[in-house]
């Protein structure tokens, strides 16, 4: 968890925040950060997994297509 990589950027102002990162398949936990310290759960994920302290982490499943 860091909240300095990968950040998301809104180049044209319309509140839509987007970003890149390649990611090998697999099962990743996430959260998402506003202001430098508020950590939310995306609220656009499909599913959420509790993450221990109270809340809730998005889950995102990336799978290997390649064949």
């Amino acid at each position: 968890w860091s909240i300095s990589t990968n950040q998301l950027e809104d180049p044209d102002g319309d509140a839509i925040w987007t970003g890149k990162i390649y990611l090998k398949p697999g099962r990743y936990e996430y959260m998402l950060v506003v202001d430098d310290s508020k950590w939310i759960t995306d609220p656009n994920a499909k599913v959420y997994v509790d993450d221990g302290f109270g809340s809730k982490n998005a889950v995102l499943d990336i799978n290997d297509d390649r064949g």
